[in-house]
């Protein structure tokens, strides 16, 4: 029985070293993993020579218990293994779900069956399925995973990314992997073979004006620093709900450094032990001496209010622009009270 969960290149792993599992289910939000997924169970288990003897692909919506059965207890042709693939899992009905549980628990040794799930769901059917052998969680991958993604991804469309560029993909809000793909693809038209993306580049391809330094811009805000602030969100495109989301992100996690930091020199802990995670030392060493003298006490207002701010983006009928418009005046204000 699985007790955890492992990735799409641990899968692969796993066939390199020969220790298959006779069951996999992969399941998650992200398409770009399962289709990884996909490829690795047709393209890695079976040599070419014998992959059309060995191999089915099915739908879960076109099929039944008994087509899959014969698939799945056949026995391999030259070859060690049988590989079959079921997608769109999430399709099929009670009855065919209660087979396949009756499969779980004597599957063929000769046969890797894969299922693949898109989306996720917490059903108990599904986690029956995650339990019964080998778990593959194709979910958008975070820190270290996700910033060797995007390199892997930006040297795929024969770029680099500079670090401020990095950071700035790395915490798009609420983005899948394939519209990540998408918009380094955008980014990398930017600009000419060999070079760097920048967070200038970014800034191109979401539409925010090049007169705005975004980092400043960023820093600005979280400092309540309200004519430059206002001045700069003038400029931007205030209707994107992708620049208003990056933005309370960004500005969120400058009030949570200035917070963290607050704690530490109050426990006078040195700088070279204080904890950082991700890419947050950097964007801490860069930030502005505005940011880096805010109180511990108007950092946590301004988590507070960007929650609130967030909330409201997500559930009224309101222009994004007008609400965040209200956040800088609101962090302006709260800077005079706490002086």
């Amino acid at each position: 029985m699985a007790k955890s969960h492992i990735t799409p290149s641990e899968f692969k792993k796993h066939i390199k070293s020969g220790s298959l599992s006779p069951v996999y289910f992969a399941a998650g939000k992200e398409v770009l993993l399962l289709d990884e997924v996909l490829r690795i169970a047709k393209n890695s288990i079976l040599a070419e020579e014998t992959r059309d003897f060995n191999l089915d692909v099915f739908q879960g919506d076109s099929l039944t218990p008994e087509q899959l059965s014969s698939a799945l207890n056949a026995l391999p042709m030259m070859a060690d293994k049988r590989v079959v693939i079921l997608k769109k899992i999430e399709s099929i009905n009670d009855s065919f779900r209660k087979y396949l549980l009756g499969y779980f628990k004597n599957p063929a040794p000769e046969t890797v069956f894969v299922m693949l799930f898109d989306g996720e769901s917490k059903a108990a059917w599904v986690k029956k399925f995650q339990e019964a052998g080998e778990y593959i969680r194709c979910e958008t991958p975070k820190g270290s995973q996700l910033e060797s993604w995007i390199r892997r991804t930006v040297k795929s469309f024969e770029v680099g990314i500079e670090d401020d560029a990095l950071v700035l993909m790395m915490e798009e809000p609420g983005l899948r992997l394939i519209d990540l793909e998408a918009e380094l693809q955008k980014a990398s038209l930017f600009i000419n073979k060999g070079e760097n993306i920048t967070a200038h580049t970014i800034q191109q391809v979401w539409g925010v004006s090049p007169e705005i330094d975004i980092w400043k811009f960023f820093d600005n805000i979280a400092a309540g620093v309200l004519p430059e602030a206002a001045k700069e969100y003038r400029l931007q495109s205030g209707d994107s709900d992708r620049v208003i989301g990056q933005s309370i992100s960004q500005v969120s996690r400058r009030h949570r450094m200035a917070s963290k930091e607050k704690k530490y020199e109050q426990k006078r802990i040195p700088y070279q032990m204080r904890k950082w995670s991700g890419r947050t030392e950097f964007q801490w060493r860069y930030a502005s001496n505005e940011v880096k003298k805010l109180s511990a006490t108007f950092a946590e207002v301004g988590i507070e209010k960007a929650l609130i701010l967030d909330r409201k983006r997500k559930s009224i009928s309101v222009s994004p622009s007008n609400l965040f418009e209200l956040y800088i005046h609101q962090l302006a204000q709260a800077k005079r009270r706490l002086r």
